[in-house]
């Protein structure tokens, strides 16, 4: 009887263990979020399986890469180009040229900085950072992907949300549905430095206002048996800022960083803490390093993930899954462009000018 008892015992223990969910968190933390790419590098060495994937700022940008089939390595090799460094600092990419030669004279309620162009007249800058670019990678990135899930991130490669705060409500958004190229946009864009975005009819900033370790989103929308949460928001202030440009750049990032708690993962997970307090949320010259540190902090935990998650995730059938969602991406197709405040003349001009620098798109 004892024997039964114990053989029942142990078949309950493994079906519970196959059917072990695991959720991903990723905290916001500017350029140090690019440590969640060990983080996720590690997990899969080790074929520990990511069922959902939430996160806020730069850790909705890595987990949405993730979501959209790309795989750690992929990521990292993203994360080490020259466009990266180009789009944080504003820098224009020769080929998107043309969309920038007609600066705005709108008047934004967020007025920081001013800039003289060509014809020496003084134009007002709502952001720091020239943002446009982004829009047209993360177009580039995240289209297919959103397309090939039908803009239901429950359908995405992994099921995915990213965390953006209304403008209006002043609350946080757990974003599901819709464009995942203009969400990913939408979790990244820090007050003062980028502009609102508009997600799903609604302008947002940044999600690491008002929640930048999301682990009660992962909680509440996917109910994982078991959390793994990597926080990279730790505050670190060493060097006070002496000049006012440098300090407005800065000060939301450091107040998004207190909103982290990293008690909320509770027993049934881990809490991953990569050991970066020497970097800044700003500085995104360090790419491998930090990517480096969010491998070796997971390396460090991994006995005991290991040993909290029986489930594993064959290396080749990983593969081979991520290749047949991506295998299913549509093409990325522009078929129109439209021109907003010109005439029909001039919106037929700005077409054919425009096409040529476009072409791999239309």
């Amino acid at each position: 009887m004892k024997k039964a008892t114990l053989l029942v015992l142990l078949f309950l223990s493994f079906i519970q263990l196959k059917a072990q969910k695991i959720g991903v968190v990723l905290s916001g933390g500017g350029a140090k979020g690019l440590a969640h790419i060990g983080v996720l590098k590690a997990l899969e060495e080790n074929q520990i399986p990511i069922d959902y994937i939430v996160g806020t700022s730069m850790g909705g940008i890595v987990g949405g890469l993730y979501a959209a089939g790309y795989s750690p390595a992929e990521i990292e090799q993203i994360a080490l180009g020259k466009e990266l460094r180009d789009l944080t600092s504003g820098t224009i990419e020769s080929g998107y040229l043309h969309y920038f030669r007609k600066k705005s004279t709108n008047p934004s309620v967020f007025t920081l900085k001013l800039e003289i162009d060509t014809g020496f007249h003084a134009m007002v800058r709502p952001n720091l950072v020239n943002d446009t670019p982004l829009d047209f990678v993360f177009l580039e990135l995240f289209s297919q992907a959103s397309a090939n899930a039908n803009n239901n991130f429950n359908q995405l490669f992994v099921p995915y949300r990213c965390v953006v705060a209304d403008v209006v409500t002043h609350k946080a958004i757990a974003v599901d549905h819709g464009s995942l190229a203009d969400a990913v946009r939408g979790t990244c864009s820090v007050p003062f430095i980028f502009r609102p975005v508009k997600v799903n009819g609604k302008y947002v900033f940044d999600g690491g206002i008002y929640d930048n370790f999301p682990v009660d989103i992962l909680k509440t929308e996917f109910g994982p048996d078991y959390i793994i949460g990597s926080n990279v928001s730790s505050k670190t202030f060493n060097d006070y800022p002496k000049d006012d440009e440098k300090l407005v750049s800065q000060f939301l990032l450091y107040m998004f960083l207190a909103n982290s708690d990293s008690t909320s993962i509770g027993k049934n997970g881990t809490y991953i803490h990569p050991d970066i307090g020497e970097y800044t949320p700003i500085n995104f010259t360090n790419v491998a390093e930090l990517i480096q540190k969010g491998y070796a902090a997971t390396m460090a935990d991994m006995p005991n993930i290991k040993k909290a998650i029986g489930r594993r995730v064959d290396s080749v059938e990983l593969a081979k899954r991520r290749f047949l969602f991506k295998s299913n991406n549509p093409p990325l197709v522009i078929h129109d462009i439209v021109a907003t405040g010109t005439s029909k003349s001039q919106n037929n001009t700005l077409k054919i000018l425009l096409k040529p620098s476009i072409p791999k798109l239309i």
